[in-house]
Parts: C-alpha cells; structure tokens; sequence
C-alpha cells in the first residue's frame, strides 16, 4: 500500500492548477442556554469544512488558479468560553488543502487536494 504522502500531489508555489470545487467553513451552534444573559458567552459549535461545487452561470467546469500556500484545516467541535474558562477546540477529523488564487485583489480559495490538478504547460 503505498504511503499517504504519495497520494497528495505534490504542486509547486506559483503552479498553474485546475479544480472543480472548493472547501467552506461553517459553524452551527449546538448547544445554547435558553437562560443565558447577552453578557454570556459560553456555548458550544461544531466547524465543519464542507465540499462545494463550483458553479458559473449554473454550468460546472474547472477553475483555474495558482497555487499561493498549502495548509491542514481540521473538523471538530469548538467549546466557546469566558474570561475564566478557555476556549477549546476537540479535533476530529483533518483535511490537506491547498489555497489557490484565482484573481489579483480577491480571496484566496481553499482546494482539497482531492478537487486540484496541474495544468499541463
């Protein structure tokens, strides 16, 4: 079986790419106090990075990009506290990414590695 660093392509800074779809964060909130004050800012929610389609005009074709950055961003639940106890982060599960720019002034877009390819030269 061959190692999972084999199976990530490897993209190179500056590399021309194609993808499909992108990853976007979300956040629900899970668990509220019905009595809690405004002042209260304990509550727990979930992070979840979801695959989206990308869509121009209601037809699906490939972006293209180039590759600025490279990152994991994880799944989990994230436990919002106060001034007296932290805030923290139960990780469950993660996702290598790369971050692609696809204009001068906008955004850059978060790729999984699974959605992204080299554009041949």
């Amino acid at each position: 079986m061959p190692a999972i660093i084999d199976l990530v392509p490897t993209l190179q800074l500056g590399q021309r790419v194609r993808f499909n779809a992108t990853l976007e964060k979300t956040h629900e909130v899970m668990e509220q106090d019905p009595n809690r004050k405004p002042y209260d800012d304990t509550y727990r929610s979930r992070r979840v990075w979801s695959r989206r389609e990308r869509f121009v005009f209601g037809h699906q074709f490939p972006n293209e990009g180039v590759v600025v950055g490279a990152r994991t961003v994880f799944d989990g639940d994230v436990n919002h506290g106060d001034w007296e106890t932290p805030t923290t982060f139960t990780h469950e599960r993660s996702h290598r990414v790369y971050l692609v720019a696809t204009e001068l002034r906008g955004k850059h877009l978060v790729v999984s590695v699974e959605d992204i390819e080299p554009v041949p030269a």
